[in-house]
């Protein structure tokens, strides 16, 4: 099998990298952008196959799943900070959607048989009150 895992750099990608690395049995490959440091797969970057692309550039995207030719997708690259994410929430969410269509597009064109997971976060659920906890699959959307 092999996996694609955009965001691989970051924090939850360098550790599913790691995951699915320890498990064996699946050729990793990740997209880094080309004007981040990758300081998090330092440690494994010899067991992975990088394809550096600005997932905001639907060319470079088509260019690394081509390259890639995935079985698998987890989507984790996003804008996250949430400091910046609070000073340009129109920024964030066009950036975030425009991210997810490029690759989603380009899956759905070059391999639609791959499997894809988009990663969220627990702010989609709003605040919860403590009641709730913890969250779920069948927490509204607050």
């Amino acid at each position: 099998m092999r996996a694609l895992i955009t965001g691989i750099a970051g924090f939850a990608g360098s550790h599913l990298a790691d995951h699915l690395l320890e498990e064996g049995g699946t050729e990793v490959h990740g997209i880094v952008s080309p004007s981040r440091p990758t300081p998090n797969i330092a440690h494994c970057c010899d067991r992975l196959v990088l394809h550096s692309a600005d997932l905001m550039d639907a060319a470079a995207v088509r260019a690394a799943v081509q390259a890639s030719e995935p079985d698998c997708v987890y989507h984790l690259a996003a804008r996250a900070a949430v400091g910046q994410s609070w000073r340009d929430p129109e920024g964030t969410l066009v950036t975030n959607a425009v991210m997810q269509l490029n690759l989603l597009r380009t899956i759905a064109e070059v391999r639609p048989e791959c499997r894809v997971l988009v990663v969220g976060s627990a702010d989609e659920y709003g605040r919860v009150p403590a009641e709730e906890l913890p969250v779920s699959e069948h927490t509204p959307l607050r």
